[in-house]
């Protein structure tokens, strides 16, 4: 295996007029390097809103790092914003309800359910 080695680090936080982040062009050839993008540099989109890390794939790809977002809201409960699941949720450390419900009512749904 030979490695290649880049210091090269790009960022920003531009986005078009439908809010996509706008990334810096692929390097047109190995001599204009300094041109756009090359395997093994990473663009930070640093905006705060919708933060993501690219990367140049060694078929000249741009690609997203970590995954397609709306595959992982879909995976995970948020804890910023309500949401459920249709599977069964184990709280093994405990469980603390709070926002107006009483633990017996809870505890009265709960038991239903399992019967």
């Amino acid at each position: 295996m030979k490695k290649k080695v880049t210091k090269e680090l790009w960022y920003g936080s531009e986005i078009d007029k439908d809010g996509n982040p706008v990334y810096p062009p692929l390097a047109p050839s190995e001599e204009r390097h300094l041109e756009g993008l090359n395997q093994g540099e990473v663009y930070i989109h640093n905006r705060d809103e919708d933060p993501k890390i690219i990367i140049v794939t060694d078929k000249g790809n741009v690609k997203e790092i970590g995954g397609d977002s709306e595959a992982l809201e879909k995976k995970y409960i948020r804890k910023d914003q309500p949401d459920g699941t249709d599977f069964l949720l184990s709280a093994n450390g405990g469980l603390v309800v709070r926002g107006g419900e009483l633990i017996e009512e809870v505890e009265d749904s709960l038991i239903e359910e399992l019967e």
